[in-house]
């Protein structure tokens, strides 16, 4: 199997989906995992590929091999500042992603066991709300509940 697909099954097992919706955004969440996984790498790829490129006349005769990194570091990060942004920006991004999936999941899951233990009557196709990321009962589900 592959690196990918490996991660997949174990987190899909964690997630344990049931169902059409749960099984769609588990396999949403294991994407936003693996993309926020890859833009790290890609990340820290960027600044060792920096390590690999020609000093600045300024930082060879540094002697001190703490400061001497860091300023092979520094250097490669103003170097490099506008692709390490970029990666940043989409870091962020899916990570935001990664948050309302996951708790449009644990709502979808919740509701299901709500279901399942017979506690709520009727629920609307309003219930989840898109992007909301929140399970929320219908005015119609409170009622029936409450009789």
């Amino acid at each position: 199997m592959t690196e990918y697909q490996d991660f997949s099954d174990a987190l899909l097992a964690d997630l344990a989906p049931v169902g059409i919706d749960e099984q769609q955004l588990a396999l949403h969440i294991v994407d936003l995992y693996w993309r926020l996984e890859r833009a790290s790498i890609l990340e820290a790829n960027l600044l060792s590929l920096a390590h690999q490129e020609p000093a600045p006349d300024y930082l060879i005769n540094i002697e001190d091999p703490a400061v001497s990194l860091a300023m092979l570091q520094t250097n490669a990060f103003l170097k490099h500042y506008k692709q390490l942004s970029k990666i940043q920006l989409q870091e962020e991004r899916i990570s935001r992603s990664l948050l309302a999936a996951t708790k449009r999941f644990a709502a979808l899951q919740k509701l299901r066991l709500t279901r399942a233990s017979g506690k709520i009557g009727f629920v609307s196709e309003n219930t989840l709300l898109p992007n909301s990321g929140s399970c929320q009962a219908s005015k119609t589900s409170k009622n029936a509940a409450a009789a």
